[in-house]
Parts: structure tokens; sequence; C-alpha cells
């Protein structure tokens, strides 16, 4: 199973419980959620902690991210 395939099969058949997936498609669909997370994570930081003057040094960080995020 490639790695198209293996993400467009997981979000169709996201709300079934019956049956088991493949190795490949849990593996492909957990680097897809990596990268995807990574790539958000990535957006977040540059746009909230380079224009923000208001965030303390050394605070960068999830819960930090948020907290600032409902003071911009």
């Amino acid at each position: 199973m490639s790695f198209a395939q293996a993400v467009t099969s997981v979000f169709r058949k996201y709300a079934t419980f019956k049956g088991r997936s493949q190795r490949s498609e849990f593996w492909w669909f957990m680097l897809f959620l990596i990268l995807f997370y990574g790539i958000l994570e990535f957006i977040v930081f540059g746009l909230l902690f380079t224009s923000n003057p208001n965030v303390p040094e050394g605070q960068i960080g999830p819960q930090s991210t948020a907290y600032w995020a409902g003071f911009s």
C-alpha cells in the first residue's frame, strides 16, 4: 500500500470499527500525522512568535502557543 492510498483509506474508513488495518496502512498514516503536525507547528510558531513581541524569551512550546494565541 502506498502513502496516498493509506491516507485516503484511513480517512474513508475512520468510523468503521470492523476489521483491522494493514501494518503498512498504519505506519504510512502515522508518518502523515507526524508530517502534518510538524508543518502545522512550524506555521503556528512562525506566525505567532516571530510577530508577537509580547512573548517572553524562552517560552516557546505547545502550552505557551495556546496561551499566547488568546492574547494576540
